[in-house]
């Protein structure tokens, strides 16, 4: 029986050991568990005393503010060479809320780097506490959210940029739910239609009762349009407001759908038009004359853009292909065959310069031009006169629109009477010109073998000094289209392809200039353009 006693405690003792050893194990795995969830997270994990001293921070934490051993990021807070706060007040912000409510979530916030670049961060953090209740230290999480901040404040700064576009533009947006028919205005849209957001809200009963019957008729046949045909809505009404005075918007909009395909919404915006369609109006009743300023100048600032972009860069490309040309010119003495696109070298040398030079000049002459018709759409603006060679306006003209015109001209003659003499007048208006004649004459080509003659010849008079012919054989013009053929606005290509003001301006030029350009035609024969140019007076009085 003592030995079995024995026996028994000898087991009891080594159960217990064994189960001690068992918990010791299971505490030291949560232990290398939570060690590895610490070192490895991804998120900055930190402990820090009431005082403000760290404690332990992980890996993450110490890289987020630019160090590399969490034990540097320690040492330099606790001796005061590192505040990771950006604002002193934040810091005391979150004292308080830990002090008085043992923890904090979500708080955001902004730290500072050791090189000084500020972070935005959300703080998650708890009290640990001893067994009296008394806090021991707080620990917690933070997260780098300045990606998001930075995504916040530019979509904010976007926004007041829309929101200042669209009151410059007199535009304003809205939204109307189809299903309870409320509607909801931006405040630039209660401004246009004259209310105040904030003192008597505008409604859509309000702004229907301002829309004229008909017009409001309309605009309802748009509503259902839109919702029952999948039709954006697009209308233009007018809107009467209670000092008479009457306004036209142009309101346009999109139909939001739900899973299901039932309509919900509609949105869009809408833009006070009224000074638009006045000038329109404006325009019919003075034949469209007056629009020709507000077209040239929205062609300048079209233009304008991309044609600086080419002569900008054209100097650059020369420098470019003038270090390559020095490889090639290399190769080529070394190959005296070599031949490119059909080109001996030496012909392909002078060609590729020879097209550099075509394309400053075109981009110049576009520059001279757009400015030409900018100081005419303003009527008075003085021409840039200047001696000018003719001859050679005309045969850089021809060179530059020779390869155009070889998609419909056969064939394309240029004849210049030798001799002749510098003359004192607008070279970028008989460029302009001269660019306009010849491409609508390419176009008018409708024979196998057309014919395109540009003549050059010396008047008679300094009141003739010039005189420019271009010749074709095209499909030519009948009395009814010769009579109009200088009108604003007239154009026989199809819709969309002209504006019907290249020839009135060119008349304009050249009348400018105190010359004439008149035209000779007939149907199936071609047409005869002929220019006659004085040579201008210099402003002392005399003539060359």
């Amino acid at each position: 029986m003592a030995m079995d006693a024995r026996k028994m405690k000898r087991d009891n003792e080594a159960m217990g050991e064994s189960a001690a050893a068992t918990e010791a194990e299971a505490h030291r795995q949560s232990e290398a568990k939570y060690r590895a969830i610490f070192e490895n997270s991804r998120e900055g994990i930190f402990q820090i005393q009431t005082n403000g001293a760290f404690l332990s921070v992980n890996p993450a934490f110490a890289h987020l503010y630019g160090y590399d051993l969490p034990e540097d990021l320690i040492a330099n807070v606790r001796r005061l060479r590192h505040e990771i706060f950006a604002n002193p007040e934040d810091r005391k912000r979150i004292r308080t809320l830990l002090a008085q409510q043992g923890g904090l979530l979500r708080e955001e916030c902004e730290f500072v780097d050791r090189r000084g670049r500020k972070i935005w961060v959300v703080i998650n953090a708890h009290s640990i506490l001893d067994a009296w209740g008394n806090i021991l230290y707080y620990e917690g999480t933070v997260e780098d959210i300045t990606a998001r901040k930075r995504m916040e404040e530019q979509l904010v700064e976007t926004k007041e940029k829309l929101v200042e576009a669209l009151r410059i533009a007199d535009m304003g947006t809205w939204e109307y739910d189809l299903a309870t028919g409320a509607m909801w205005y931006s405040d630039e849209l209660c401004r246009m239609v004259g209310c105040d957001p904030r003192r008597n809200p505008f409604d859509l009963e309000t702004f229907l009762g301002r829309i004229p019957g008909d017009d409001r008729e309309f605009v309802a046949m748009a509503v259902q349009a839109s919702v029952g045909e999948n039709k954006p809505y697009d209308v233009t009404h007018r809107v009467l407001f209670p000092d008479g005075q009457e306004k036209i918007f142009h309101s346009r909009g999109k139909v939001y759908y739900d899973n299901a395909g039932a309509p919900l919404r509609i949105a869009g915006v809408t833009q006070d038009v009224t000074k638009e369609k006045t000038l329109e109006r404006q325009v019919i009743h003075q034949e469209k004359l007056a629009s020709l300023g507000m077209l040239v100048s929205g062609i300048a600032h079209e233009i304008n853009n991309p044609n600086n972009l080419i002569i900008f860069n054209i100097p650059i490309l020369k420098d470019y292909i003038s270090e390559l040309i020095r490889i090639a010119d290399a190769y080529a003495e070394a190959h005296p065959d070599y031949e490119l696109f059909g080109m001996s070298y030496r012909e392909f040398r002078e060609d590729i310069f020879s097209l550099l030079d075509n394309i400053g000049h075109g981009a110049g002459r576009i520059d001279g031009a757009i400015r030409k018709l900018q100081e005419f759409s303003r009527k008075g603006g003085q021409d840039k006169q200047n001696t000018a060679q003719v001859d050679d306006i005309v045969r850089k003209i021809a060179s530059m629109c020779r390869s155009q015109l070889g998609r419909t001209v056969k064939t394309f003659e240029v004849e210049i009477t030798p001799g002749l003499p510098a003359v004192f007048t607008d070279a970028d208006a008989l460029e302009h010109v001269l660019v306009n004649i010849l491409l609508n004459a390419g176009q008018a080509m409708d024979k196998e073998e057309s014919r395109l003659v540009l003549r050059l010849r010396q008047g008679a008079s300094w009141k003739n000094r010039i005189i420019l012919e271009i010749e074709d054989n095209g499909r030519g013009m009948g009395a009814a289209t010769r009579d109009r053929v200088f009108h604003p606005f007239f154009t026989t290509k199809p819709r969309g392809e002209g504006t019907g003001l290249g020839l009135y301006i060119a008349k304009n030029l050249i009348e400018g200039l105190g010359g004439v350009i008149e035209v000779e035609s007939a149907p199936g024969k071609g047409s005869l353009f002929r220019i006659v140019i004085p040579e201008l007076q210099e402003s002392a009085g005399k003539r060359v």
